[in-house]
């Protein structure tokens, strides 16, 4: 999870439960706080927005030489990581198209000739169809073998759609992480770290997180240039007849690059570990292969123990080679691609055979420790895979974890299902690798404070937590005053103190930086709001649906702050609109039957009572808490 999507929803929690608040503490005749409104801060140069191609070709401009291997590669799992819906090899069942999970809210499938839609709807006991959205699907994501996640695209942004396929049932269910009861529905961020390893390359606006500018996927698929760099040199080489030899010059070839930065290819996306807070300036699209991993990202994981002591729950398989005696003396001879060729899979037939040999290369001046008929008993065709990487059977939807246990280990071993591998403190956290050795003091400071104030295991950082990271992040201000997210955490560390003054003043030097940066106009708009503060709150609610026009409950609290100032017709459009993107806010029903009053609509006020009734019956974890909760 990246550090703004982590914060995000830290923040959330902070401000209260959205879609709540603003019902029960708008409709008030309190005057707000006296306040200046802030004025208009100027659009940055949309010039500078995106990425620049830094030379990549596209893997068909690869292939043109490279046909064998480029055919073989398609056929891989990378090279089936993303497609648009419409271009999609289908392997869902478009025969059977609806599912019902626990709970009232139904699903639907539809393919047309125009494309996929996604349906969510809420039916009652009587049968009556309460709401029926549906959302375009843009991308296909994931090779299926797992199965598929599904994309929706926005204004240059990505959400994922909350609707599955599962391959191996063979069935459509909800997305893993999303509860029957309670979820992002179709409003679920998709952000850069996420896209990035299932993406060729995207064209990235450097100036916005998680926001793209058009075409947003440049390149489908993995490709070619994740792992052998950009092209165009090597490209304009050969064309000009330069030697072979010289030619190779202009590519990486990973398995010639020293461990460190070979591994750092692989680990780019198979790296996932506890916490990720990218270096300063750096994006997860900066890195490119032949760079060391650290000198991108800062990768927090559980401490390292010995392989046997570890266990393979919720790790990938970066962390579980790690922690290998097998890699651990191997002196870097041992990586990824010793045993996975990047470019094929096996076949099913000679997987076995496939994966012996890469075992027998180092281990065949000393044979396993069983005899041959015992070792025959277990497994009849002799697998050293079965052994001592034997199937992580346990793991189910889980997302980013290993299939196969990569401990290696001499005896084989069996983890508890619920065996838990981590702690929610930050502190008892390391660095991958050892890296904080090599990195600077600074850069782990920052990195330190990012993850203390971005809450692990779903847990909201303390007020320990956010004092320690203010006083990590302080002293960079002297060296790193335009660290934008520096500020934007320093914001975070001063409201979980209760200081919602400081955290203001620092959201707003954020955004004398970039008066765009979304997710500190989402912060300080959620802040004003909740201080009632509501000129302030109007300002910056605008500001933020000037950048994403897509979040229905932002919307919401616009139409609450509107209505209160008196603007009940203004306030009742967006009210309506954020039902639309939404229609799972069910406040909005109760402040939309007071609005409809206001303007002396009774018929539409009757109507958003009736639903507000009935919603509520249906789907009490949506609806506002007790007044005296609030």
């Amino acid at each position: 999870m990246s550090k703004g999507k982590r914060l995000s929803w830290v923040l959330a929690g902070l401000f209260g439960v959205l879609g709540v608040c603003w019902l029960g503490s708008l409709v008030l005749n309190r005057s707000p706080k006296s306040a200046t409104v802030p004025q208009a801060l100027p659009h940055l140069n949309l010039d500078t927005a995106a990425t620049t191609d830094h030379g990549f070709v596209g893997s068909e401009v690869c292939a043109t030489c490279h046909h064998r291997i480029a055919e073989s590669y398609r056929q891989h799992p990378m090279g089936r990581s993303l497609a648009t819906a419409h271009e999609a090899t289908p392997i869902e069942n478009f025969d059977v198209t609806e599912f019902s999970p626990p709970g009232p809210r139904r699903y639907r499938i539809e393919r047309t000739a125009e494309g996929v839609r996604h349906h969510e709807s809420l039916v009652d006991e009587e049968g009556a169809v309460l709401y029926d959205q549906s959302v375009k699907v843009a991308y296909t994501l994931g090779s299926g073998k797992r199965g598929r996640a599904y994309l929706i695209e926005h204004d240059g942004k990505l959400f994922k759609s909350s609707i599955a396929w599962f391959s191996r049932p063979k069935e459509w269910g909800l997305s893993p992480g999303y509860p029957p009861d309670q979820h992002k529905r179709f409003e679920r961020r998709i952000t850069d770290g996420c896209i990035n390893c299932h993406a060729g390359r995207m064209e990235a606006d450097r100036r916005a997180p998680d926001t793209y500018v058009q075409p947003v996927i440049a390149e489908l698929a993995i490709g070619c240039e994740r792992c052998h760099g950009p092209g165009r040199k090597h490209v304009e080489a050969q064309e000009s007849g330069t030697p072979t030899a010289l030619a190779k010059d202009h590519i990486i070839n990973p398995a010639k690059l020293e461990a460190a930065r070979r591994e750092s290819v692989c680990a780019q996306c198979h790296l996932h570990g506890k916490a990720t807070v990218m270096r300063t300036n750096q994006t997860t699209f900066d890195f490119q292969p032949g760079d060391l991993l650290e000198d991108n990202r800062i990768v927090f994981v559980t401490p390292p123990k010995t392989a046997s002591e570890s266990t393979t729950n919720a790790l990938s398989q970066v962390e579980q080679m790690s922690s290998s005696v097998c890699f651990q003396k191997s002196a870097g001879r041992l990586g990824c691609i010793s045993c996975h060729d990047p470019h094929s899979l096996p076949a099913p037939e000679s997987k076995v055979e496939y994966y012996r040999a890469k075992c027998i290369t180092c281990h065949e001046t000393r044979s396993c420790g069983l005899p041959v008929k015992e070792r025959l008993a277990r497994e009849a065709n002799d697998s050293c895979i079965a052994c001592h990487m034997s199937p992580v059977l346990h793991v189910g939807n889980i997302l980013h974890v290993s299939f196969t246990d990569h401990r290696v280990l001499r005896q084989p071993q069996s983890d508890r299902p619920d065996e838990k591998v981590s702690s929610s403190a930050a502190s008892a956290l390391a660095v991958f690798d050892n890296a904080d050795q090599r990195i600077p003091k600074h850069e782990l400071d920052r990195a330190t404070a990012f993850t203390l104030l971005g809450g692990l295991d779903h847990k909201s950082p303390t007020v320990s937590d956010a004092r320690r990271a203010e006083r990590l992040l302080m002293p960079l201000l002297q060296t790193h005053s335009n660290d934008i997210d520096v500020l934007e955490n320093l914001g975070a560390a001063c409201l979980i103190q209760g200081r919602a003054f400081d955290a203001a003043e620092w959201w707003n030097e954020a955004l004398k930086l970039n008066p765009r940066r979304e997710y500190v106009l989402e912060h300080l708009s959620l802040l004003y709001f909740d201080q009632r503060q509501l000129p302030l709150a109007r300002e910056s609610l605008q500001r933020y649906l000037a950048v994403n026009s897509w979040h229905g409950s932002i919307h919401g609290r616009l139409a609450g702050v509107l209505g209160s100032l008196g603007e009940w017709r203004e306030s009742i459009a967006i009210a309506e609109h954020a039902l639309e993107l939404n229609p799972t806010l069910i406040p909005l029903h109760g402040w939309l039957a007071n609005a409809y009053r206001q303007v002396g609509n009774t018929a539409e006020s009757q109507r958003h009572r009736q639903l507000l009734i009935r919603m509520q019956i249906l789907m009490p974890s949506n609806s506002p808490p007790p007044e005296t909760s609030r």
